[in-house]
């Protein structure tokens, strides 16, 4: 299944709970790759800093679900 699908999943599904996540998508070019990059944040309903922050998607899924089981990653 694709990462960002399951990535949207989760947080609906955190939602749902009650915990309130925002992830956020930022692109920037990358001089060394020479392509744009995408760097994911997750952020809590009313925080400004991001919780997490990785360029990989498989990593925030990872951190998501650790939330969602009840592993208090924040």
């Amino acid at each position: 299944m694709n990462a960002r699908r399951t990535m949207y999943k989760l947080q609906t599904a955190l939602c749902a709970k009650g915990r309130l996540v925002r992830i956020n998508q930022k692109q920037h070019w990358n001089e060394h790759q020479q392509k744009m990059v995408t760097k994911y944040q997750v952020l809590f309903d009313g925080w400004y800093e991001p919780m997490f922050e990785s360029y990989k998607a498989h990593e925030v899924v990872q951190y998501l679900a650790g939330l969602l089981t009840g592993g208090d990653n924040a």
